[in-house]
């Protein structure tokens, strides 16, 4: 299980290298398989974060109601386990 969640943190990563480089559609494919992985394993807090990742690429393309969506999918997760500062950021 390591390993699959190393390989989704480094493909979250990727994912914000792309965000950071306004290259918005590329972004999403690495958000995407961070975000499989982590569903597979269970990763609830990583999920968290990959949602809340893939909300900011949307909000920074203007698609605010998209951006809001994944927000929300981030900020339910970030209750049920209690992470109040993840909770803050979304």
């Amino acid at each position: 299980m390591n390993k699959e969640k190393d390989e989704a943190n480094l493909y979250n990563e990727i994912g914000l290298r792309y965000g950071s480089q306004c290259n918005y559609q590329e972004a999403l494919v690495w958000y995407e398989k961070s975000m499989k992985i982590k569903e597979k394993i269970g990763n609830l807090a990583g999920l968290a974060t990959t949602y809340n990742n893939i909300g900011g690429i949307y909000y920074a393309e203007g698609k605010y109601q998209e951006a809001l969506k994944w927000g929300e999918k981030s900020k339910e997760i970030q209750k049920r386990i209690g992470d109040k500062t993840g909770l803050a950021l979304s």
